[in-house]
């Protein structure tokens, strides 16, 4: 168990935002927004590092934008 303030804040921002993700995602409809929240909930258990961790929570919180943009 990692017990890195810095990995443990991007753990809590990462889990957080995936949970808005995830539920505005079933409210409305928006399955891009629904497995980006799932992803980001479940990426501090691969994730092991805060680098890491941040680079996977700024490419998820990013993809259902970029998935918008070039459908």
């Amino acid at each position: 168990m990692n017990l890195d303030p810095g990995w443990i804040f991007f753990m809590l921002m990462t889990s957080g935002m995936g949970f808005i993700y995830f539920q505005y995602g079933r409210k409305n409809s928006r399955y891009p927004f629904l497995l980006a929240g799932i992803g980001l909930m479940m990426a501090a258990y691969f994730a092991h590092t805060a680098t890491s961790l941040g680079v996977v929570g700024l490419v998820l919180t990013a993809a259902p934008f970029i998935y918008k943009k070039f459908r």
